[in-house]
């Protein structure tokens, strides 16, 4: 009796570490959901924005080597935010790679993403993530995490109205991927020279996201197949020895 919950209980743990992360060689649909994601100037726990519904990242997996998978975008979605102080704040052209560890440890950093926002179209469409400005992010893009990530503020400190010192500003924290492959992915930066005036500005983005395998099914070889095979085999066994004879 001991022995049989035992090899229950490591059947449980066994299924749940396997299902905890995507599997090699395999395409999936990650779908950012509406509810629970966010992006705001400032902490996403006090302004939410929600993505446009029907936001979908097309990956295509590759086997980590430790039990993980690295994966590459393949197509995607425009994503569009709501209530942003721009208006519709819309992000096109979005690429990028990632990987998802054995424990269901996301990472991910999305390439292209241009940004237009709706009441200032005379900043054109600049990549949205490439933050250039802040000391705790090397110039490039600003990855997502399902682990914690805390952003940097240019403050003033000295009362004369005018910034002078980099703090630290606010943190989002995500989730690792469960059974249900869903999971939740955060990023936190600060917006780059590209965007003119409004650089140096702290946000934070949540994304709450969830994939779908969309890798096609094998077709089976129906068994009549077979049987015409084996007889056209036959058939050539008894040509040869008739030629022989």
């Amino acid at each position: 009796m001991k022995k049989t919950a035992i090899a229950l209980a490591l059947m449980a743990v066994s299924a749940t570490s396997q299902a905890a992360t995507l599997t090699a060689g395999s395409t999936y649909d990650m779908s950012i959901n509406t509810t629970g994601s966010c992006f705001a100037f400032g902490d996403c726990t006090t302004l939410v924005d929600n993505v446009a519904a029907g936001a979908v990242i097309s990956i295509a997996t590759t086997d980590d080597g430790a039990g993980g998978v690295n994966f590459s975008v393949t197509s995607a979605t425009d994503m569009t935010y709501t209530g942003t102080p721009g208006g519709l704040f819309t992000m096109t052209n979005i690429g990028g790679t990632g990987s998802v560890d054995a424990a269901g440890n996301i990472s991910y950093t999305p390439t292209g993403r241009l940004g237009s926002a709706q009441f200032f179209a005379y900043l054109g469409t600049p990549a949205w993530n490439i933050d250039n400005v802040s000391p705790n992010q090397a110039p490039g893009y600003v990855g997502f995490t399902s682990g914690s990530m805390t952003n940097q503020a240019f403050v003033d400190t000295d009362a004369d109205s005018v910034a002078d010192t980099w703090v630290a500003g606010d943190t989002v924290a995500g989730a690792t991927l469960d059974a249900g492959l869903n999971a939740t992915i955060v990023s936190a930066g600060t917006i780059g020279s590209a965007w003119q005036s409004f650089a140096n500005t702290p946000y934070t983005e949540v994304w709450s996201v969830s994939f779908t395998d969309t890798t096609p099914s094998a077709v089976p070889v129906p068994a009549a197949v077979w049987l015409f095979g084996s007889g056209l085999v036959g058939l050539a066994g008894v040509a040869r020895r008739r030629k022989t004879a």
